[in-house]
Protein backbone atom coordinates (compact mmCIF):
# COMPACT_ATOMS: atom_id res chain seq x y z
CA UNK A 1 0.00 0.00 0.00
CA UNK A 2 0.92 3.55 -0.58
CA UNK A 3 2.85 5.33 2.54
CA UNK A 4 0.00 7.43 4.32
CA UNK A 5 0.61 10.82 4.65
CA UNK A 6 -1.12 12.88 7.44
CA UNK A 7 -3.48 14.90 5.25
CA UNK A 8 -4.33 11.29 4.51
CA UNK A 9 -4.99 10.35 7.76
CA UNK A 10 -6.44 13.46 8.91
CA UNK A 11 -8.97 12.74 6.00
CA UNK A 12 -9.84 9.34 7.38
CA UNK A 13 -10.35 11.33 11.03
CA UNK A 14 -12.59 13.70 9.26
CA UNK A 15 -14.88 11.36 7.59
CA UNK A 16 -15.01 8.77 11.00
CA UNK A 17 -16.30 12.39 13.03
CA UNK A 18 -18.67 12.97 10.25
CA UNK A 19 -20.36 16.36 11.45
CA UNK A 20 -17.85 16.93 13.99
CA UNK A 21 -14.35 18.30 13.73
CA UNK A 22 -11.41 18.61 15.50
CA UNK A 23 -10.65 22.11 17.15
CA UNK A 24 -7.43 23.78 16.23
CA UNK A 25 -5.57 22.25 19.31
CA UNK A 26 -6.63 18.87 18.69
CA UNK A 27 -5.68 18.76 14.86
CA UNK A 28 -2.22 19.87 16.17
CA UNK A 29 -1.92 17.35 18.55
CA UNK A 30 -3.20 15.06 16.01
CA UNK A 31 -0.72 15.68 13.19
CA UNK A 32 2.62 16.21 15.60
CA UNK A 33 1.94 12.80 17.34
CA UNK A 34 1.66 11.24 13.83
CA UNK A 35 4.86 12.71 13.08
CA UNK A 36 6.64 11.14 16.37
CA UNK A 37 6.64 14.13 18.72
CA UNK A 38 6.62 13.74 22.54
CA UNK A 39 3.55 16.03 24.04
CA UNK A 40 6.77 18.25 25.73
CA UNK A 41 7.86 18.49 21.89
CA UNK A 42 4.25 19.69 20.50
CA UNK A 43 3.75 22.22 24.32
CA UNK A 44 6.77 23.92 22.85
CA UNK A 45 6.29 24.18 19.16
CA UNK A 46 2.60 25.43 20.01
CA UNK A 47 3.53 27.54 22.84
CA UNK A 48 1.08 26.04 25.66
CA UNK A 49 2.27 23.88 29.12
CA UNK A 50 2.95 20.07 28.47
CA UNK A 51 0.50 19.00 31.24
CA UNK A 52 -2.15 20.97 28.95
CA UNK A 53 -1.41 19.14 26.14
CA UNK A 54 -1.07 15.81 27.54
CA UNK A 55 -4.74 16.53 28.62
CA UNK A 56 -5.71 17.32 25.07
CA UNK A 57 -4.51 14.52 23.73
CA UNK A 58 -5.98 12.42 26.50
CA UNK A 59 -9.45 13.39 25.47
CA UNK A 60 -8.39 13.05 21.73
CA UNK A 61 -7.26 10.06 21.66
CA UNK A 62 -10.96 9.56 23.74
CA UNK A 63 -12.89 10.86 21.25
CA UNK A 64 -11.22 8.82 18.41
CA UNK A 65 -11.87 5.60 20.32
CA UNK A 66 -15.32 6.03 20.43
CA UNK A 67 -15.86 6.89 16.59
CA UNK A 68 -13.38 4.37 15.09
CA UNK A 69 -14.79 2.00 17.21
CA UNK A 70 -11.49 0.61 19.08
CA UNK A 71 -8.87 1.99 21.42
CA UNK A 72 -6.67 4.82 20.33
CA UNK A 73 -3.49 6.17 21.83
CA UNK A 74 -0.23 7.97 20.86
CA UNK A 75 1.68 4.74 19.95
CA UNK A 76 -1.08 3.15 18.40
CA UNK A 77 -2.16 5.53 15.90
CA UNK A 78 -0.47 5.34 12.84
CA UNK A 79 -1.99 1.02 13.21
CA UNK A 80 -5.53 2.03 13.62
CA UNK A 81 -5.38 4.80 10.81
CA UNK A 82 -4.45 2.08 8.82
CA UNK A 83 -6.85 -0.38 9.78
CA UNK A 84 -9.57 2.39 9.38
CA UNK A 85 -8.58 3.31 5.75
CA UNK A 86 -8.54 -0.22 4.52
CA UNK A 87 -12.15 -0.52 5.72
CA UNK A 88 -13.00 2.40 3.99
CA UNK A 89 -11.72 0.80 0.83
CA UNK A 90 -13.29 -2.31 0.85
CA UNK A 91 -16.54 -0.61 1.64
CA UNK A 92 -16.13 2.01 -1.50
CA UNK A 93 -15.30 -1.22 -3.02
CA UNK A 94 -18.51 -3.23 -1.90
CA UNK A 95 -20.87 0.11 -3.16
CA UNK A 96 -19.86 1.17 -6.75
CA UNK A 97 -17.76 0.26 -8.79
CA UNK A 98 -14.41 1.75 -10.75
CA UNK A 99 -16.07 3.64 -13.29
CA UNK A 100 -18.63 5.24 -10.55
CA UNK A 101 -15.94 6.30 -8.38
CA UNK A 102 -13.72 7.59 -11.40
CA UNK A 103 -16.67 9.83 -12.06
CA UNK A 104 -17.38 11.39 -8.60
CA UNK A 105 -17.74 14.94 -8.24
CA UNK A 106 -15.48 16.56 -5.57
CA UNK A 107 -17.01 15.40 -2.68
CA UNK A 108 -14.51 12.16 -3.05
CA UNK A 109 -11.45 12.18 -1.00
CA UNK A 110 -8.60 10.44 -2.73
CA UNK A 111 -6.18 10.75 0.51
CA UNK A 112 -3.23 9.51 -1.39
CA UNK A 113 -3.81 11.58 -4.22
CA UNK A 114 -3.32 8.78 -6.47
CA UNK A 115 -5.59 7.53 -9.76
CA UNK A 116 -8.96 5.92 -8.10
CA UNK A 117 -8.30 2.75 -10.21
CA UNK A 118 -5.14 1.76 -8.52
CA UNK A 119 -5.97 -0.89 -6.30
CA UNK A 120 -4.03 0.59 -3.66
CA UNK A 121 -6.03 3.51 -3.61
CA UNK A 122 -8.35 4.71 -0.69
CA UNK A 123 -11.59 6.50 -1.14
CA UNK A 124 -13.11 8.61 1.16
CA UNK A 125 -16.67 9.54 1.25
CA UNK A 126 -17.13 12.86 3.14
CA UNK A 127 -19.77 14.61 1.53
CA UNK A 128 -20.36 17.10 4.45
CA UNK A 129 -17.52 19.09 4.35
CA UNK A 130 -13.64 19.14 3.87
CA UNK A 131 -11.23 21.08 6.08
CA UNK A 132 -7.31 21.76 5.93
CA UNK A 133 -6.52 23.98 8.88
CA UNK A 134 -3.17 23.97 8.04
CA UNK A 135 -1.21 26.02 10.66
CA UNK A 136 -4.24 28.11 12.26
CA UNK A 137 -3.75 29.19 15.60
CA UNK A 138 -6.50 28.12 18.36
CA UNK A 139 -8.96 30.84 18.98
CA UNK A 140 -10.30 28.83 22.11
CA UNK A 141 -9.49 32.02 24.09
CA UNK A 142 -11.02 34.88 22.26
CA UNK A 143 -11.91 38.15 22.95
CA UNK A 144 -14.02 40.82 22.04
CA UNK A 145 -14.82 41.66 17.59
CA UNK A 146 -18.21 41.30 18.40
CA UNK A 147 -19.16 43.92 16.20
CA UNK A 148 -16.61 43.38 13.74
CA UNK A 149 -17.35 39.64 13.33
CA UNK A 150 -20.92 40.00 12.73
CA UNK A 151 -20.69 43.00 10.20
CA UNK A 152 -18.06 40.97 8.68
CA UNK A 153 -20.10 37.67 8.20
CA UNK A 154 -22.57 39.90 7.00
CA UNK A 155 -20.20 40.72 4.36
CA UNK A 156 -19.36 36.98 3.45
CA UNK A 157 -22.80 35.50 3.97
CA UNK A 158 -25.63 38.28 2.82
CA UNK A 159 -23.23 39.63 0.19
CA UNK A 160 -21.62 36.74 -0.76
CA UNK A 161 -17.81 38.80 -0.86
CA UNK A 162 -15.48 37.11 -2.87
CA UNK A 163 -12.28 38.87 -1.48
CA UNK A 164 -11.67 40.28 2.03
CA UNK A 165 -8.74 42.20 3.22
CA UNK A 166 -8.32 41.77 7.03
CA UNK A 167 -5.61 44.70 7.86
CA UNK A 168 -3.67 45.95 11.14
CA UNK A 169 -0.30 46.67 12.84
CA UNK A 170 1.22 43.74 14.07
CA UNK A 171 -0.25 41.98 17.40
CA UNK A 172 -3.77 43.38 16.55
CA UNK A 173 -4.93 40.41 16.18
CA UNK A 174 -5.83 40.12 12.47
CA UNK A 175 -5.00 36.34 12.37
CA UNK A 176 -7.11 35.22 15.17
CA UNK A 177 -9.96 37.39 14.22
CA UNK A 178 -9.73 35.52 10.46
CA UNK A 179 -9.33 32.62 12.20
CA UNK A 180 -12.44 32.87 14.55
CA UNK A 181 -14.35 34.09 11.59
CA UNK A 182 -13.83 31.18 9.25
CA UNK A 183 -14.53 29.00 12.36
CA UNK A 184 -17.96 30.80 12.43
CA UNK A 185 -18.98 30.95 8.97
CA UNK A 186 -17.79 27.49 8.05
CA UNK A 187 -21.24 25.84 8.35
CA UNK A 188 -21.76 28.13 4.62
CA UNK A 189 -18.82 26.59 2.80
CA UNK A 190 -17.98 23.06 1.40
CA UNK A 191 -14.37 23.56 1.20
CA UNK A 192 -12.00 25.61 3.69
CA UNK A 193 -8.15 25.65 3.46
CA UNK A 194 -5.92 27.99 5.64
CA UNK A 195 -2.41 28.98 4.50
CA UNK A 196 0.48 31.12 6.11
CA UNK A 197 2.35 33.24 3.65
CA UNK A 198 5.16 33.87 6.62
CA UNK A 199 7.54 32.06 4.53
CA UNK A 200 6.77 33.50 1.36
CA UNK A 201 6.49 30.76 -1.29
CA UNK A 202 5.91 31.57 -4.64
CA UNK A 203 2.35 32.10 -5.97
CA UNK A 204 2.79 28.80 -8.35
CA UNK A 205 3.87 26.75 -4.86
CA UNK A 206 0.71 28.43 -2.70
CA UNK A 207 -1.71 27.32 -6.38
CA UNK A 208 -0.32 24.32 -6.13
CA UNK A 209 -1.05 23.34 -2.65
CA UNK A 210 -4.47 24.98 -2.89
CA UNK A 211 -5.53 23.43 -6.19
CA UNK A 212 -4.55 19.92 -4.98
CA UNK A 213 -6.56 19.92 -1.95
CA UNK A 214 -9.96 21.80 -3.64
CA UNK A 215 -9.63 19.01 -6.55
CA UNK A 216 -8.10 15.92 -4.88
CA UNK A 217 -5.25 15.74 -7.93
CA UNK A 218 -1.91 15.15 -6.65
CA UNK A 219 0.53 17.47 -6.90
CA UNK A 220 3.02 16.34 -9.41
CA UNK A 221 0.15 15.56 -11.48
CA UNK A 222 -0.70 19.59 -11.88
CA UNK A 223 0.86 21.78 -14.32
CA UNK A 224 3.50 23.87 -13.02
CA UNK A 225 2.92 27.21 -15.06
CA UNK A 226 1.20 30.22 -13.36
CA UNK A 227 -1.94 30.94 -15.97
CA UNK A 228 -2.81 27.21 -15.96
CA UNK A 229 -3.02 26.62 -12.04
CA UNK A 230 -4.58 30.09 -11.35
CA UNK A 231 -7.36 28.53 -14.11
CA UNK A 232 -7.58 25.59 -12.35
CA UNK A 233 -8.00 27.44 -8.94
CA UNK A 234 -10.70 29.68 -10.72
CA UNK A 235 -12.50 26.72 -11.60
CA UNK A 236 -12.54 25.37 -8.21
CA UNK A 237 -14.12 28.34 -6.80
CA UNK A 238 -16.84 28.22 -9.29
CA UNK A 239 -17.49 24.51 -8.60
CA UNK A 240 -17.33 24.42 -4.66
CA UNK A 241 -18.06 27.10 -2.27
CA UNK A 242 -14.70 27.69 -1.20
CA UNK A 243 -13.32 29.44 1.57
CA UNK A 244 -9.46 30.41 1.36
CA UNK A 245 -7.39 31.85 4.30
CA UNK A 246 -4.18 33.47 3.32
CA UNK A 247 -2.19 34.79 6.59
CA UNK A 248 0.61 37.08 6.78
CA UNK A 249 0.08 38.34 3.16
CA UNK A 250 2.81 41.29 3.74
CA UNK A 251 5.50 38.34 3.54
CA UNK A 252 5.11 38.97 0.00
CA UNK A 253 5.34 42.56 -0.16
CA UNK A 254 8.14 44.71 -0.56
CA UNK A 255 9.49 46.89 2.31
CA UNK A 256 11.36 49.91 1.88
CA UNK A 257 8.49 51.41 -0.62
CA UNK A 258 5.00 52.58 0.13
CA UNK A 259 2.88 50.27 0.81
CA UNK A 260 1.18 47.61 -1.54
CA UNK A 261 3.99 46.71 -3.74
CA UNK A 262 5.05 43.30 -4.34
CA UNK A 263 8.69 41.66 -4.32
CA UNK A 264 9.91 40.69 -7.36
CA UNK A 265 8.89 37.46 -8.16
CA UNK A 266 5.50 37.98 -6.37
CA UNK A 267 3.64 39.61 -8.60
CA UNK A 268 1.62 36.50 -9.70
CA UNK A 269 -0.34 36.91 -6.34
CA UNK A 270 -1.34 40.23 -7.40
CA UNK A 271 -2.90 38.63 -10.34
CA UNK A 272 -4.11 35.59 -8.12
CA UNK A 273 -6.14 38.25 -6.04
CA UNK A 274 -7.49 40.56 -8.69
CA UNK A 275 -9.09 37.71 -10.30
CA UNK A 276 -10.63 36.12 -7.19
CA UNK A 277 -12.10 39.88 -6.59
CA UNK A 278 -13.47 40.48 -10.37
CA UNK A 279 -14.50 36.86 -11.59
CA UNK A 280 -18.31 35.52 -10.96
CA UNK A 281 -17.29 32.34 -8.62
CA UNK A 282 -19.49 31.84 -5.08
CA UNK A 283 -16.13 31.45 -3.07
CA UNK A 284 -14.49 34.36 -0.82
CA UNK A 285 -10.79 34.54 -0.66
CA UNK A 286 -9.47 36.26 2.97
CA UNK A 287 -6.19 37.92 3.24
CA UNK A 288 -4.79 39.01 6.45
CA UNK A 289 -2.01 41.96 6.11
CA UNK A 290 -0.07 44.46 8.12
CA UNK A 291 -0.19 46.34 4.63
CA UNK A 292 -3.04 46.53 2.06
CA UNK A 293 -1.56 45.19 -1.51
CA UNK A 294 -2.99 47.58 -4.63
CA UNK A 295 -5.47 44.74 -5.72
CA UNK A 296 -7.47 45.04 -2.73
CA UNK A 297 -9.93 48.13 -2.44
CA UNK A 298 -10.36 50.67 0.53
CA UNK A 299 -12.83 50.36 2.93
CA UNK A 300 -14.92 53.03 1.19
CA UNK A 301 -15.17 51.48 -2.02
CA UNK A 302 -19.01 51.34 -3.45
CA UNK A 303 -18.15 47.28 -4.73
CA UNK A 304 -19.71 44.80 -2.44
CA UNK A 305 -17.50 42.12 -3.62
CA UNK A 306 -14.26 43.15 -2.83
CA UNK A 307 -13.79 44.51 0.71
CA UNK A 308 -11.52 45.51 3.23
CA UNK A 309 -11.73 45.75 7.03
CA UNK A 310 -8.65 47.66 8.80
CA UNK A 311 -8.70 45.88 12.36
CA UNK A 312 -8.32 48.33 15.35
CA UNK A 313 -7.10 47.69 19.14
CA UNK A 314 -9.72 46.07 21.65
CA UNK A 315 -12.25 48.55 23.51
CA UNK A 316 -11.83 49.01 27.00
CA UNK A 317 -14.06 46.51 28.84
CA UNK A 318 -12.87 43.93 25.95
CA UNK A 319 -8.85 44.64 27.06
CA UNK A 320 -9.58 44.02 30.19
CA UNK A 321 -10.75 40.74 30.03
CA UNK A 322 -6.95 39.40 28.61
CA UNK A 323 -5.79 40.72 32.55
CA UNK A 324 -6.20 38.67 35.64
CA UNK A 325 -9.14 39.95 38.23
CA UNK A 326 -6.61 42.08 40.12
CA UNK A 327 -5.38 43.71 37.03
CA UNK A 328 -8.64 43.62 35.45
CA UNK A 329 -10.03 45.73 37.96
CA UNK A 330 -7.57 48.03 38.95
CA UNK A 331 -8.36 51.84 37.70
CA UNK A 332 -4.73 52.43 36.48
CA UNK A 333 -5.48 49.20 33.71
CA UNK A 334 -7.26 52.12 31.54
CA UNK A 335 -4.18 54.04 31.59
CA UNK A 336 -2.55 50.84 29.79
CA UNK A 337 -5.18 50.24 27.57
CA UNK A 338 -5.37 53.69 26.12
CA UNK A 339 -1.19 53.31 26.22
CA UNK A 340 -1.07 50.83 23.89
CA UNK A 341 -4.27 51.26 21.70
CA UNK A 342 -5.88 48.22 22.49
CA UNK A 343 -3.37 46.16 21.61
CA UNK A 344 -3.84 42.63 22.35
CA UNK A 345 0.04 41.50 21.48
CA UNK A 346 1.35 44.71 23.73
CA UNK A 347 -1.26 44.22 26.39
CA UNK A 348 -0.08 40.57 26.80
CA UNK A 349 3.38 41.19 26.75
CA UNK A 350 2.95 44.21 29.48
CA UNK A 351 0.58 42.15 31.26
CA UNK A 352 2.93 38.91 31.97
CA UNK A 353 5.78 41.78 33.07
CA UNK A 354 3.82 43.45 35.55
CA UNK A 355 3.05 40.01 37.30
CA UNK A 356 6.29 38.95 36.88
CA UNK A 357 8.34 41.86 37.25
CA UNK A 358 6.64 43.77 39.62
CA UNK A 359 4.24 41.55 41.64
CA UNK A 360 0.92 42.68 40.12
CA UNK A 361 1.82 45.85 41.05
CA UNK A 362 0.24 48.54 37.63
CA UNK A 363 1.55 52.09 39.28
CA UNK A 364 5.14 50.65 40.04
CA UNK A 365 5.18 49.11 36.28
CA UNK A 366 4.21 52.93 34.94
CA UNK A 367 6.63 54.37 37.05
CA UNK A 368 9.60 53.05 35.58
CA UNK A 369 8.94 54.96 32.23
CA UNK A 370 9.96 52.44 29.61
CA UNK A 371 6.77 51.55 28.30
CA UNK A 372 8.45 50.22 24.46
CA UNK A 373 10.38 47.03 25.54
CA UNK A 374 10.77 43.14 24.64
CA UNK A 375 8.23 41.87 22.01
CA UNK A 376 6.66 45.36 21.69
CA UNK A 377 9.98 47.06 20.17
CA UNK A 378 10.59 43.87 18.36
CA UNK A 379 7.06 44.55 16.86
CA UNK A 380 7.25 48.18 15.94
CA UNK A 381 11.23 47.40 14.74
CA UNK A 382 9.41 45.17 12.15
CA UNK A 383 7.29 47.89 10.98
CA UNK A 384 9.30 50.44 10.88
CA UNK A 385 11.89 48.29 8.65
CA UNK A 386 9.66 48.45 5.81
CA UNK A 387 8.69 52.09 5.68
CA UNK A 388 10.38 54.27 2.58
CA UNK A 389 12.59 56.97 3.57
CA UNK A 390 10.11 59.28 3.22
CA UNK A 391 7.58 57.72 4.85
CA UNK A 392 10.60 57.45 8.16
CA UNK A 393 10.22 61.20 7.60
CA UNK A 394 7.01 62.03 8.41
CA UNK A 395 7.19 59.75 11.41
CA UNK A 396 10.35 61.23 12.72
CA UNK A 397 8.53 64.60 12.42
CA UNK A 398 4.81 63.35 13.61
CA UNK A 399 7.38 62.53 17.03
CA UNK A 400 8.54 65.84 17.14
CA UNK A 401 5.24 67.89 16.74
CA UNK A 402 3.41 65.66 19.24
CA UNK A 403 0.14 66.69 18.37
CA UNK A 404 -1.88 66.49 14.90
CA UNK A 405 -0.58 68.13 12.22
CA UNK A 406 -1.71 68.95 8.70
CA UNK A 407 0.04 67.30 5.65
CA UNK A 408 0.83 71.04 4.66
CA UNK A 409 2.09 71.73 8.30
CA UNK A 410 4.44 68.59 7.52
CA UNK A 411 5.51 69.18 4.15
CA UNK A 412 6.79 72.45 5.42
CA UNK A 413 9.09 70.72 8.70
CA UNK A 414 10.91 68.76 5.66
CA UNK A 415 14.54 69.64 4.20
CA UNK A 416 14.60 69.80 1.37
CA UNK A 417 10.74 70.69 0.61
CA UNK A 418 9.11 67.84 -0.93
CA UNK A 419 6.23 67.92 -3.00
CA UNK A 420 2.56 67.42 -2.19
CA UNK A 421 1.78 64.73 -3.77
CA UNK A 422 4.90 62.66 -2.08
CA UNK A 423 3.67 63.88 1.38
CA UNK A 424 0.01 62.53 0.74
CA UNK A 425 1.39 59.50 -0.48
CA UNK A 426 3.62 58.50 2.45
CA UNK A 427 0.19 59.67 4.77
CA UNK A 428 -1.74 56.97 2.97
CA UNK A 429 0.78 54.44 2.83
CA UNK A 430 1.18 54.70 6.56
CA UNK A 431 -2.48 54.91 7.67
CA UNK A 432 -2.98 51.48 5.68
CA UNK A 433 0.33 50.34 7.65
CA UNK A 434 -1.69 51.53 10.68
CA UNK A 435 1.48 53.56 12.14
CA UNK A 436 -0.60 56.81 11.95
CA UNK A 437 -4.23 57.82 13.25
CA UNK A 438 -6.45 60.53 11.71
CA UNK A 439 -8.09 63.64 13.87
CA UNK A 440 -10.45 65.39 11.91
CA UNK A 441 -8.10 67.05 9.01
CA UNK A 442 -4.66 66.16 11.23
CA UNK A 443 -2.41 63.47 11.85
CA UNK A 444 -1.02 61.90 14.64
CA UNK A 445 0.86 58.29 16.16
CA UNK A 446 -0.90 56.38 18.70
CA UNK A 447 1.34 56.66 22.57
CA UNK A 448 3.22 53.88 21.99
CA UNK A 449 4.03 54.65 18.59
CA UNK A 450 5.17 57.90 19.30
CA UNK A 451 7.44 56.82 22.71
CA UNK A 452 9.01 54.21 19.80
CA UNK A 453 9.51 57.26 17.59
CA UNK A 454 10.77 59.66 20.23
CA UNK A 455 13.83 56.85 20.92
CA UNK A 456 14.63 56.09 17.81
CA UNK A 457 15.08 59.61 17.41
CA UNK A 458 17.30 60.35 20.00
CA UNK A 459 19.10 57.12 19.63
CA UNK A 460 19.96 58.44 15.56
CA UNK A 461 20.59 61.76 17.16
CA UNK A 462 23.27 60.75 19.60
CA UNK A 463 25.13 58.56 17.50
CA UNK A 464 24.99 61.51 14.78
CA UNK A 465 26.35 63.96 17.20
CA UNK A 466 29.14 61.34 19.07
CA UNK A 467 30.30 60.13 14.92
CA UNK A 468 30.54 64.41 13.96
CA UNK A 469 27.72 63.26 11.25
CA UNK A 470 25.62 66.40 11.09
CA UNK A 471 23.59 64.68 8.38
CA UNK A 472 20.78 64.10 10.69
CA UNK A 473 20.75 67.03 13.03
CA UNK A 474 20.37 69.13 9.55
CA UNK A 475 16.98 67.37 8.66
CA UNK A 476 15.27 67.52 12.17
CA UNK A 477 14.28 69.92 14.98
CA UNK A 478 14.74 68.70 18.05
CA UNK A 479 13.21 71.77 19.29
CA UNK A 480 11.08 74.21 17.65
CA UNK A 481 11.48 77.42 18.67
CA UNK A 482 8.57 79.05 16.93
CA UNK A 483 6.04 76.14 18.34
CA UNK A 484 3.81 76.87 21.24
CA UNK A 485 4.89 77.47 24.94
CA UNK A 486 3.48 73.93 26.06
CA UNK A 487 4.51 71.79 22.70
CA UNK A 488 8.52 73.16 23.13
CA UNK A 489 7.93 72.38 26.96
CA UNK A 490 7.23 68.71 26.06
CA UNK A 491 10.01 68.49 23.26
CA UNK A 492 12.55 69.79 25.86
CA UNK A 493 11.63 67.37 28.30
CA UNK A 494 11.05 64.05 25.94
CA UNK A 495 13.55 64.87 23.28
CA UNK A 496 16.58 67.65 23.72
CA UNK A 497 17.08 66.75 27.80
CA UNK A 498 17.31 62.63 27.19
CA UNK A 499 19.48 63.23 24.39
CA UNK A 500 21.38 65.91 26.24
CA UNK A 501 21.99 63.87 29.46
CA UNK A 502 23.28 60.56 27.25
CA UNK A 503 25.77 63.00 25.27
CA UNK A 504 26.77 64.08 29.05
CA UNK A 505 26.89 60.94 30.16
CA UNK A 506 29.14 59.38 27.41
CA UNK A 507 31.75 62.58 27.41
CA UNK A 508 31.56 62.88 31.23
CA UNK A 509 31.69 66.38 31.83
CA UNK A 510 30.24 69.82 30.40
CA UNK A 511 33.42 71.37 28.83
CA UNK A 512 34.58 67.75 26.57
CA UNK A 513 30.55 68.03 25.20
CA UNK A 514 31.15 71.65 24.45
CA UNK A 515 34.10 71.18 22.37
CA UNK A 516 33.07 67.99 20.51
CA UNK A 517 29.87 69.94 19.81
CA UNK A 518 32.13 73.01 18.93
CA UNK A 519 33.99 70.42 16.44
CA UNK A 520 30.34 69.66 14.93
CA UNK A 521 29.71 73.25 14.16
CA UNK A 522 33.49 73.64 12.40
CA UNK A 523 31.91 70.58 10.34
CA UNK A 524 28.74 72.51 9.87
CA UNK A 525 31.00 75.94 8.91
CA UNK A 526 32.66 73.85 6.03
CA UNK A 527 30.01 72.21 4.96
CA UNK A 528 28.96 73.44 0.96
CA UNK A 529 25.15 72.46 1.49
CA UNK A 530 22.35 73.92 3.57
CA UNK A 531 22.88 72.83 6.99
CA UNK A 532 18.75 72.86 7.81
CA UNK A 533 17.95 72.41 11.50
CA UNK A 534 21.66 71.69 12.79
CA UNK A 535 22.62 74.91 14.37
CA UNK A 536 19.73 75.59 16.47
CA UNK A 537 19.88 71.56 17.31
CA UNK A 538 23.81 72.12 18.77
CA UNK A 539 22.97 75.40 20.31
CA UNK A 540 19.91 73.92 22.26
CA UNK A 541 22.15 71.23 23.33
CA UNK A 542 25.11 73.67 24.80
CA UNK A 543 22.02 75.43 26.66
CA UNK A 544 20.38 72.45 27.61
CA UNK A 545 23.92 71.10 28.59
CA UNK A 546 24.37 74.45 30.96
CA UNK A 547 27.64 74.93 28.60
CA UNK A 548 29.15 79.02 28.82
CA UNK A 549 27.44 79.81 25.35
CA UNK A 550 30.11 83.08 26.03
CA UNK A 551 32.69 80.43 24.45
CA UNK A 552 30.53 79.37 21.75
CA UNK A 553 29.85 82.83 20.27
CA UNK A 554 33.25 83.86 20.60
CA UNK A 555 33.96 81.16 18.54
CA UNK A 556 31.09 81.57 16.46
CA UNK A 557 30.33 85.01 16.00
CA UNK A 558 27.41 84.56 13.32
CA UNK A 559 25.47 82.36 16.18
CA UNK A 560 24.78 85.56 18.46
CA UNK A 561 22.02 86.87 15.71
CA UNK A 562 20.51 84.11 14.34
CA UNK A 563 19.71 82.08 17.03
CA UNK A 564 19.52 84.99 20.04
CA UNK A 565 15.93 83.63 20.12
CA UNK A 566 16.41 80.35 21.38
CA UNK A 567 16.02 80.06 25.10
CA UNK A 568 14.59 77.33 26.93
Amino acid sequence: MTTMTIENAIAIVDAALQNKRLSNIQEQVFRQTWEGKTYAEIAETCGYDSSYIRDVGYRLWKILSDCLGERVTKHNLHVVVRTQANQFQLKMAQQESNEAIAHKPLSIVNPHNINPHNPDAIAVDVTTKRCDWGNAIDTSIFYGRTTELVTVKNWLISDRCRLLGVFGMGGIGKTAFATKLAEQVQSEFTLIAWRSLRNAPTVETMLSELVSFLTNHAIATLPQDFDRLLSMFIQALKQSRCLIVLDNVESILRSGETTGQYSEGYEGYGELFRQVGEVRHQSCLILTSREKPHDVLAPDSSDRMVRSLQLAGLEEEEARQMFQPKLANAPETGKLIDFYYGNPLALTVVSRSINSMFDGDIQEFLNQDANVFGDIRYLLDQQYGRLSEREQQVMYWLAIEREPITTDNLRQNIVPMVSKSQILESVISLRWRSLIEKNANSFTQQPVVMEYMTDRLIDTAYNAAIECNPEFLMSYALVQHRAEDYIRETQIRYILQPLTNRLLAHYGSVDTLQRELHNLLETLRDHQTAIGYAQGNIMNLLRASKSDLTKSFCRFPELVTEHSDLQI
